[in-house]
């Protein structure tokens, strides 16, 4: 028996002609546009969304009953609510849809469900009387003419629409999914929109860095030695001077194309008249901007983490955090950051998928048949014998005891 945590503020609906009317009037997906291209350049959204989406995949869903009370009992397996629960996705497939959600309402906020008798489609991932389940981002699916376009495997599908009065549980069935705007709720929201001027930002400091180690790759500077008015030439030459600009040039390009060359490791020599230096003098092209530049991108890459809906450590790394520190930002993760994503897409399916079938089959009390979630896989801790070593270490005393093939771990801490 579960409780839902909070309240969800996910949206759902399934495509018929009022609803993607009321959609496609003064939403912005605009920015949506700009998430997906930050999420493809900035490795730390990669990152981010690629690990809440790894994290959802290991929740399983369940039928379950909505008591009065509130809480949720587990569905019967011979019920018809267990029975459609169990094709969605094709049963096994049902991990992979969420985590390619966990993706996409990360960094969009929305997304779509596509839905089609797998007797038209003949998916080899999902039984030939069931249907053939498909995710797609807000970049493959839009209004045209009238109608909802889908671009699957590289081909455009027309998803007819649905009448809201009479579902055909039979006809292809297009479901939006989104984490509503709380100002707009027509709108979707994501912790990656807030953060797209930040991102930008990152991304300009990502390149001037990248100008900062082409320039160390120039050249180490120009050794100037006091003797003469000329370069070293080689002896091929003759008394024939090179040409400042030329050298500087040669010298670049060589040092980019083989960085592993001496050109980059080691200075240009410039021959100067004595009496202008008294000693040997390196001139380098480092700036002040150079170390200010990693500053500012580290605290870039600080403030993102710090607006997502996980712990920041889980983005900039818990090196510096003891195993129980990690496992309470783990847990913390996975309840702020994971299943509100998990309530997002049990909400859609409810709404737009289980009940309507119910509904559909006359059974009586289809509006407590709710599509739920079990987190639980997602907290088994690893490796119970390393736990009782550390408290060890910590001070306490360790002994085991061997009962029926068993090793036991007793650990008492010493007193302060």
């Amino acid at each position: 028996m579960t409780t839902p945590g909070r309240a969800l503020t996910a949206a759902s609906s399934r495509y018929v002609a009022r609803k993607i009317r009321g959609k496609g009037a003064g939403t912005d997906q605009s920015w949506q546009v700009r998430a997906w291209q930050m999420y493809r350049t900035v490795p730390e959204v990669r990152f981010a969304a690629g690990w809440i989406g790894n994290a959802m995949s290991g929740a399983l869903l369940y039928a379950g009953r909505r008591a009065d009370d509130g809480t949720i009992e587990r569905a019967p397996d011979n019920h018809r609510a267990s029975e459609i629960l169990a094709q969605i996705a094709g049963g096994p497939g049902q991990a992979k849809m969420l985590g390619t959600f966990g993706r996409h309402l990360t960094v969009a906020g929305e997304g779509w469900i596509v839905v089609r008798p797998n007797a038209d489609v003949l998916s080899p991932d999902s039984p030939e009387d069931g249907h053939d389940w498909r995710v797609l981002s807000v970049r493959e699916v839009r209004p045209q003419s009238g109608k909802l376009i889908a671009e699957i495997d590289g081909e455009e599908v027309a998803i007819p629409e649905g009448d809201a009065e009479n579902l055909d549980p039979d006809a292809p069935v297009a479901i939006r999914v989104w984490e509503a705007d709380p100002e707009r709720a027509i709108e979707a929201d994501s912790p990656v929109r807030s953060s797209l001027d930040l991102l930008e930002e990152l991304q300009l400091l990502n390149a001037a860095v990248k100008a900062i180690a082409r320039s160390r790759l120039t050249g180490r500077g120009i050794l100037l030695v006091p003797k003469g008015t000329r370069f070293p030439t080689p002896g091929t030459q003759g008394d024939a001077e090179d040409d400042l600009i030329e050298i500087l040039m040669t010298v670049a390009e060589t040092a980019i194309k083989d960085p592993e060359s001496a050109a980059a490791t080691v200075p240009i020599v410039l021959e100067v008249p004595a009496d202008t230096i008294s000693d040997f003098k390196l001139l380098t092209f480092e700036s002040d901007f150079d170390e200010l530049a990693l500053k500012l991108r580290e605290e870039a890459v600080r403030r993102f983490a710090t607006g997502l809906e996980i712990p920041a450590e889980i983005l900039l790394g818990m090196g510096d955090v003891n195993y129980w520190g990690q496992w309470a930002l783990t847990e913390e993760a996975i309840r702020l950051g994971i299943e509100p994503k998990l309530g997002t897409v049990a909400f859609a399916l409810t709404q737009q998928w289980l009940r309507p079938l119910l509904e559909a089959e006359g059974v009586e009390d289809w509006h407590r048949w709710p599509v739920w979630f079990d987190s639980s896989p997602l907290r088994v801790r690893g490796n119970r014998s390393e736990t009782a070593l550390q408290a060890y270490d910590r001070g306490g005393q360790q002994m085991s005891t061997t009962s029926g093939g068993t090793t036991v771990w007793r650990c008492s801490i010493a007193e302060a």
